[in-house]
């Protein structure tokens, strides 16, 4: 915990420093013609982020970790708490402070993992730039659920997250039905929006907060999530626990809350 005494917090979850935005400006650089070739856009990242992209030793990455554990801990507390004293708010203030820095610095050293990743998905239709964003967000989540008492590395632990989520958008972006390029475009920033704002908040955000942050309106996500929404087969759905047939499944998706739909349709 830093010596300097307490600070007052930014907003409280505000865990996205200018580091961490660095990596999704370079990726959407790359989308602009100065910057047409997959090769320039690896030695521009790799340039700018060699001084913050440095390995960690075991005992730091478990250090910086732990203090990610505490700071959600901490936020929790701030979360659910709402009587809590000046004092021991302010104090849990400070903890999610140094955790939000220990997850920009195990985030940040570990952001050549997603480029080399990101390079073996090339030629599945998404652009390396894209192939890094998605990526990013997998070893954001990575960080976030990391135990390191389990004695396994960062490295390891977030090489499955970074593939689950770089093969999930290769795999939407060879769908048979194609979004216009500008509906793409909104659902892919909507879909990192909705990440984003789910890790700072701790919960789902709304329809509102997902406008708002994307600098959409309401109208325009959920016109988005309609046109993205892929048609589904009777004969491709199982039945639940409970053993109820198809159709009674189909049936009661109608009483599922937006808001509920709108997480399962960004997170799958």
């Amino acid at each position: 915990m830093s010596k300097h005494g307490l600070q007052t917090q930014k907003p409280m979850d505000e865990a996205h420093s200018a580091d961490e935005m660095l990596i999704h400006e370079y990726a959407e650089q790359a989308a602009r013609p100065a910057l047409d070739m997959d090769s320039d856009l690896v030695q521009f990242y790799f340039r700018d982020i060699r001084p913050i992209s440095s390995p960690l030793s075991a005992e730091t990455e478990r250090m910086l970790a732990h203090d990610v554990q505490l700071g959600q801990q901490a936020r929790q507390r701030l979360q659910e708490e709402p009587n809590l004293s000046e004092e021991e708010r302010a104090r849990l203030e400070q903890i999610v402070e140094v955790g939000n820095k220990a997850r920009q610095e195990l985030i940040m050293a570990n952001t050549r993992l997603v480029v080399s990743i990101a390079k073996t998905y090339q030629g599945r239709g998404l652009s390396l730039a894209d192939l890094i964003q998605e990526g990013n967000l997998g070893l954001m989540k990575a960080v976030d659920r990391f135990d390191p008492d389990r004695g396994v590395r960062l490295s390891t632990y977030a090489t499955w997250w970074i593939r689950q989520t770089i093969a999930r958008a290769a795999g939407d972006s060879g769908r048979t039905i194609r979004l216009p390029i500008n509906q793409g475009q909104r659902w892919g920033r909507l879909r990192r929006t909705f990440e984003e704002l789910s890790q700072q908040l701790g919960r789902e955000p709304t329809y509102e907060e997902l406008a708002e942050a994307a600098n959409l309106t309401v109208e325009q996500v959920q016109a988005t999530l309609l046109a993205a929404r892929e048609p589904i087969q009777i004969d491709e759905l199982a039945s639940d626990e409970e053993g109820r047939p198809r159709e009674d499944l189909l049936a009661d998706t109608e009483s599922e809350l937006p808001e509920q739909a709108t997480s399962r349709q960004l997170l799958t």
